[in-house]
């Protein structure tokens, strides 16, 4: 029970207490039901990420537990409260809701955005991606989870998008021939080279602590080619910067990654790829989420789509990366 002078966190097999209540600051202003909580308490201050107990399944909550527990013991994440079993998991209830949570300290950190991108910072998220692939290479956990953008298949993203019927027949096209070619280009991945990633690790999720970078917002990671979380620098840097200048800040990230861990040349031809799957995603997401708001709201639907359908054009057209 959060609340009432106590705060309660239960793991299955037995309680344990934070301390006095003395302060709860809640996270963002949306209607999402997974909103992370400061929990100020005599303890220390800690912060709760939640995931809600009926959106998100408790094999995938242990998962992202059993993630988080590997990355804190390199210390490429902020350390995570102890719980009876060694999982860094407990359910906590808020206002009668069931949640599960990961507990850790809080934490004073910046998320540097675009432009405090200097080669400093780019060298420092390259080597930290590479430390982070570094830490579960040849970890197989018995839990089965597919990373962020792998969740869903290019085809099966276009498959939805058509389904919508508010997509002109010849855009439609175009992604279904977008679909393909992602498909084709990741089946020439190794699957030997896969492992489990963040899935996420855009600069928002990068916080940098006394100089140290440290990961948050575990819930994305799953099994997932390494590339998988560099394209992510990719695709940021094609938003901040579009075709002319996405160049020299993803090849700073590169640069920095293959100083620690090369990558194949099938793995650096793959990530336009991965990029455009990713607007996929969005598409979905976004458009499918705007259809269940109000009427006026609706009109976002159209820019969503020509928004993510411009991007991947631009971005089919971009030849092959390699440093």
């Amino acid at each position: 029970m959060l609340g009432n002078g106590m705060c309660f966190i239960e793991e299955c097999a037995r309680p344990f207490d934070l301390g006095s209540v003395q302060d709860v600051q809640q996270f963002h202003s949306s209607e999402a039901s997974d909103q992370p909580f400061r929990v100020r308490t005599s303890s220390g201050d800690w912060f709760l990420e939640l995931f809600d107990a009926q959106s998100v399944g408790s094999e995938d909550v242990r998962f992202i537990a059993s993630y988080a527990a590997k990355l804190s013991t390199r210390g490429l994440t902020p350390a995570l409260r102890s719980c009876p079993d060694g999982y860094p998991l407990a359910r906590v209830t808020l206002e009668g809701q069931t949640y599960h949570v990961l507990c850790r300290p809080w934490i004073r950190g910046e998320a540097r955005g675009p432009d405090g991108w200097s080669q400093q910072y780019l060298r420092q998220v390259g080597e930290f991606l590479a430390e982070m692939h570094s830490a579960t290479s040849g970890w197989r956990p018995d839990l089965s989870r597919a990373a962020f953008d792998f969740s869903m298949s290019a085809e099966k993203a276009v498959e939805r998008v058509e389904s919508w019927d508010l997509v002109p027949p010849e855009q439609v096209a175009f992604l279904h021939g977008v679909a393909a070619r992602i498909s084709e280009e990741l089946a020439e991945l190794d699957a030997a080279d896969q492992t489990v990633i963040h899935g996420d690790p855009w600069h928002g999720n990068l916080l940098l602590c006394d100089g140290h970078l440290k990961a948050i917002d575990l819930r994305t990671c799953g099994f997932g080619p390494c590339v998988g979380d560099i394209a992510v620098w990719f695709y940021w840097a094609m938003i901040s910067f579009g075709p002319g200048g996405w160049r020299q800040p993803f090849d700073a990230v590169l640069s920095a990654y293959e100083s620690k861990t090369a990558l194949h040349d099938c793995e650096k031809s793959v990530v336009r790829h991965l990029a455009c799957l990713r607007h996929l995603w969005f598409l979905v997401a976004e458009v499918e989420a705007t259809m269940n708001a109000a009427p006026e709201d609706r009109e976002a639907i159209n820019f969503y789509v020509q928004d993510h359908v411009s991007a991947i054009r631009t971005i089919d057209c971009l030849e092959v990366l390699d440093p």
